[in-house]
């Protein structure tokens, strides 16, 4: 046995075979794995060429008309947007194309202290408004820093009065402001809560020789200076053209401790001038008295300034004629006990 397998192993380191190149290539041939007289590896897949992916090459854009894309452009125009240009040609080319940025919009320049309301027609027409204000209590005060609020070009103050301790009940002034002049304490505040233009503070009495004005609002507490107040502005009122006196207002408020009254008269309105002399404008003998201790309230006073606010208001916008008038009744009444508001044309 040992014989025979020593003989076929000296059989086997006997055989050789010559394999050449060409014998090689003829057998890769015969099973397919040859192409254009190359050798290849047999474990290699050629890749067909339509498959072969391009990391510049666009995704489905091989059949795309560019033509109908760019139109007539000129092909000069085509090179110099695909050749690379310089830094330096880049920058000059970046500088002679600048545009300056707009500036900005009228909206971005409104004052931030009026832009809650300074979107609304009004607006403008009351910056230019002028309005008197006599009589500096309850009414006049609370009427003047809302007015003030909404920054009329003038606001001028008559009181002669000194503020004091028992106007703390009702009206517009802190202890700081005892012993000071009306007119200046609210002038003070209005210069340090609001964006007022100008301010005029007249400590005295608004007399039958004031000068008078377009726009007059009338917070006294007692009929004859309401008197005197309102016949100074219906005299303005009479120098006036018709035209022009469409643009002047009354404003008179009354208070107690549990009603306000409001009366409005325009000043091309005869009728409602006529109801307020002979029915309103009595004398303080026929007025009706309360007792000292029920006169006013603070809620009530913030009340009635709104109001009285509110017909400015309203007055100036009809001023723009608008598609719906705003409304100006002659009598507004508000009854506290009973929250009843009523009103009078």
């Amino acid at each position: 046995m040992e014989t025979n397998d020593i003989n076929n192993q000296n059989n086997n380191e006997t055989t050789s075979l010559n394999i050449t190149d060409n014998d090689v290539n003829d057998i890769l041939e015969e099973n397919g794995i040859v192409e254009n007289d190359s050798i290849l590896d047999p474990e290699f897949e050629e890749i067909p060429e339509e498959n072969y992916y391009d990391e510049n090459q666009g995704e489905g854009n091989d059949d795309l008309d560019t033509e109908s894309l760019l139109g007539d452009i000129d092909e000069s125009e085509l090179t110099s947007l695909t050749e690379p240009t310089s830094s330096i040609e880049s920058t000059e080319s970046t500088e002679s194309t600048f545009t300056p940025l707009p500036l900005n919009s009228s909206s971005l320049l409104v004052d931030e202290a009026t832009t809650r309301f300074s979107g609304a027609s009004w607006f403008d027409e009351i910056q230019k408004s002028r309005v008197i204000i006599a009589g500096i209590g309850g009414i006049g005060s609370n009427v003047a820093f809302q007015l003030a609020r909404m920054a009329p070009a003038n606001i001028t103050l008559y009181d002669e009065d000194i503020v004091e301790r028992v106007n703390m009940a009702g009206q517009l002034y802190s202890t700081n402001d005892i012993g000071q002049r009306k007119v200046d304490a609210i002038a003070s505040m209005i210069s340090a809560y609001t964006l007022a233009k100008q301010i005029n503070a007249i400590p005295s009495k608004f007399t039958d020789s004031t000068e008078a004005g377009d726009i007059m609002i009338c917070g006294f507490d007692n009929m004859a200076a309401r008197k005197i107040f309102y016949n100074s502005w219906k005299r303005h009122v009479q120098t006036l053209t018709p035209d022009s006196r469409v643009k002047c207002l009354f404003l008179d408020g009354r208070l107690s401790i549990d009603t306000l009254q409001i009366f409005c008269i325009q000043g091309d309105d005869k009728v409602s001038m006529d109801r307020y002399e002979t029915e309103f404008l009595f004398s303080d003998f026929q007025a009706e008295h309360t007792i000292c201790s029920m006169k006013q309230t603070t809620y009530l006073a913030c009340m009635i300034g709104s109001l009285m606010v509110n017909l400015f208001t309203n007055f100036i916008a009809n001023s723009l004629n608008p598609v719906i008038p705003y409304d100006l009744p002659f009598f507004t009444e508000y009854d506290s006990p009973n929250m009843l508001f009523k009103t009078q044309s």
